[in-house]
C-alpha cells in the first residue's frame, strides 16, 4: 500500500541522514573510517532509528507473526545493550551515548514544558501511563517514549510488585505477571483479542463476559 511505502521510504531516509552525519563525525575526527566502525555505526543508526535485528531463527520468525512491529520493539534495548557492550569500537559507544543521552534529555524537557504548560504528567512509575503525558479537558495520553515506555514501566512493576492504573488503583503483580503483560502489549491486535477471549480478561484485566459491555470493550 502507499502508506506501507511512505512509512518505509520515511524510514530509510531518516537513517540515511543520521548515518552520513555519523560518518562526517568520525572522518572529521579520525580522518579515516574502518570496515569495523563503518559497520557498528550503521547498525547503531538502525537501532537509533527503530529498526531492531530479530535474525533469522525460528523464534524471529514466530515473534514477526504473532507479534506487532516487534523490530522497533526491541531496538531500544538494542541500542543500549551497544552502549554498555565490551565489544562495542570506543568511537561508536560515545556516538551511543551521545544519542541517547540527548533523547532522553529531549523527552524530560517535553514532559517539564508539558507539566508547566498545565499538562499532567504521570511520574508514578507503577502507574500503566508512566512517562505520559495528558493535556486539559482531554483523555488521551500521549507517549512521546514509544514501545521503551512499555519496557520501563514492566520493569519498575515488577521490581515494586505492584501496578497502578490510571484511577489509582493499586493490584498486586508478580514478576510472572509483569512479563506476560509486556508479551501481550506487543502482541498482534488478532492473536490479542484470540487471546482476550480465551483468558475471559482483557490486556488490562477487565473482565469480559458474553454480553453487549464485554463486546464493545472488544470492539
Amino acid at each position: 500500500k502507499q502508506s506501507g511505502r511512505g512509512f518505509v521510504t520515511a524510514g530509510n531516509t531518516t537513517r540515511t541522514g543520521v548515518s552520513w552525519e555519523h560518518l562526517n563525525r568520525l572522518q572529521q575526527k579520525q580522518g579515516f573510517v574502518t570496515p569495523q566502525q563503518l559497520e557498528a555505526m550503521l547498525n547503531l543508526t538502525e537501532r537509533l532509528t527503530g529498526k531492531g535485528q530479530l535474525g533469522q531463527s525460528w523464534i524471529a520468525k514466530l515473534l514477526k507473526a504473532v507479534g506487532f512491529a516487534p523490530g522497533y520493539r526491541i531496538s531500544g534495548p538494542q541500542a543500549l545493550l551497544t552502549l554498555v557492550s565490551p565489544r562495542t569500537n570506543a568511537a561508536v559507544r560515545k556516538m551511543a551515548a551521545e544519542n541517547l543521552l540527548s533523547s532522553v534529555a529531549l523527552g524530560n524537557t517535553v514532559l517539564t514544558l508539558s507539566k508547566v504548560a498545565g499538562a499532567a504528567v504521570v511520574l508514578d512509575y507503577t502507574n500503566s501511563h508512566f512517562g505520559r503525558i495528558r493535556f486539559p479537558g482531554s483523555d488521551t495520553y500521549y507517549n512521546i517514549w514509544g514501545t521503551d515506555q512499555v519496557l520501563a514501566r514492566t520493569i519498575a512493576q515488577a521490581v515494586a510488585g505492584q501496578a497502578t492504573d490510571r484511577f489509582g488503583n493499586i493490584r498486586d503483580v508478580t514478576l510472572k505477571n509483569a512479563l506476560s503483560n509486556y508479551l501481550r502489549s506487543g502482541e498482534d491486535p488478532v492473536i490479542e483479542l484470540a487471546n482476550e477471549i480465551l483468558t475471559g480478561e482483557t490486556y488490562l484485566g477487565e473482565p469480559l463476559k458474553w454480553d453487549l459491555k464485554s463486546a464493545r470493550k472488544v470492539v
